[in-house]
């Protein structure tokens, strides 16, 4: 536990090699509890998408999901459920997709995990902005949103704000994209978070040469 909780310090303060490689060693251990085991497994795997090894990740979340299939751990499962939801939409296999974020949302609001349910929400919504469905997209980002904004979870607010920004920029809805934007940097402006930033910062430089201003981008 302690190892897991240290793992999980690491990643937040950016130390990402020394956080999968604790990780790896809690997967590793014989002995460990099966909800700790499973927890290090989607843990590798968050870390493993986040470099772009997206097969590694994919294998890590599929050993979660071995190990929490009928468990107590309904939560992890959920959460894990998710993430092999997000991969599959990495991937563009949009059915896949589709089945395990809905059943993630399902099993989330089951527990009045309000939080989690809304990623598999937002999820679907990404998916969705990638098959050109904008106006389904649109709505779904506007349900993420509003259950982030309930359980006060300023970080995914300011994150999936900036999701929304680019909706709308790809959508030619200029005047909302950068309603989006502002809305982001305002809300990650009281945060921590240099790499979200610089995607809002990257998606506002977009807007402005689109609108030919070429000084501003």
């Amino acid at each position: 536990t302690l190892r897991l909780a240290r793992q999980s310090s690491l990643n937040a303060l950016g130390q990402y090699d020394e956080a999968l490689r604790i990780a790896l060693e809690v997967v590793d251990s014989p002995g460990v509890d099966v909800g700790l085991r499973a927890f290090a497994c989607v843990s590798a795997g968050n870390q493993l998408r986040a470099d772009g090894d997206v097969e590694g990740s994919l294998n890590y979340h599929r050993r979660a999901q071995a190990l929490l299939e009928g468990t107590r751990f309904t939560r992890l499962f959920g959460m894990n459920t998710a993430c092999l939801g997000r991969l599959e939409c990495d991937l563009s296999h949009l059915d896949a997709a589709r089945e395990l974020n809905a059943r993630a949302t399902k099993i989330c609001d089951a527990i009045g995990d309000v939080w989690l349910a809304a990623l598999g929400i937002a999820n679907v919504a990404q998916l969705e902005q990638e098959a050109q469905n904008f106006r389904r997209a649109d709505d779904l980002f506007a349900q993420a949103l509003s259950r982030f904004r309930s359980t006060h979870e300023l970080q995914y607010e300011g994150i999936y704000a900036c999701r929304r920004a680019g909706l709308y920029l790809e959508w030619g809805k200029a005047g909302l994209a950068r309603e989006w934007y502002e809305t982001a940097l305002h809300t990650l402006a009281h945060l921590n978070m240099p790499l979200q930033l610089v995607h809002v910062h990257a998606g506002m430089a977009v807007l402005e040469a689109s609108a030919g201003k070429l000084e501003e981008a």
